[in-house]
């Protein structure tokens, strides 16, 4: 739709309408994939930190069910 737009208001050359197209639909795509890292990595990070929280040391585990001494 953006291609037909520029090439019919005829103020860009074809080419010119062409590349700054092909430009903006590269930029678009690079903006979402890094979007896609950054989410990625931090739902990463909070998986991470919700393991390392409920993580309790085994002995512990056994004090607190009675059945042994740390």
């Amino acid at each position: 739709m953006g291609t037909t737009s520029l090439l019919s208001s005829g103020r860009l050359e074809p080419r010119k309408v062409i590349g700054s197209i092909d430009t903006s639909e590269f930029v678009v795509a690079a903006v979402a994939w890094v979007q896609l890292i950054v989410i990625a990595v931090r739902a990463e990070r909070r998986r991470l930190s919700r393991r390392t929280r409920c993580r309790r040391e085994p002995l512990t585990d056994l004090a607190d069910a009675g059945l042994g001494e740390v």
